[in-house]
């Protein structure tokens, strides 16, 4: 599946010890692993999804990949 791929490990975003940007990179943009789930996940429920459910695709096995794959971050 494309959108297993785009996370390229099964650690993606659910690393504990992933430490925080430098605060230099902070400065530049570089956002902290939990700010990127919050991305993340709010780009997949609120566009990704829907937008693919809008052009007629069956998101089914993605929704369950994606719940999967957020589990892990608890």
């Amino acid at each position: 599946m494309i959108l297993n791929a785009t996370t390229h490990d099964p650690h993606f975003l659910a690393d504990p010890s992933a430490p925080p940007p430098s605060a230099a990179s902070s400065a530049y943009g570089m956002l902290s692993q939990a700010e990127l789930r919050v991305v993340f996940r709010e780009a997949m429920e609120d566009v990704v999804l829907p937008g693919l459910e809008l052009c007629g695709i069956h998101t089914g096995e993605a929704r369950r990949w994606f719940q999967t794959l957020t589990d892990r971050w608890r």
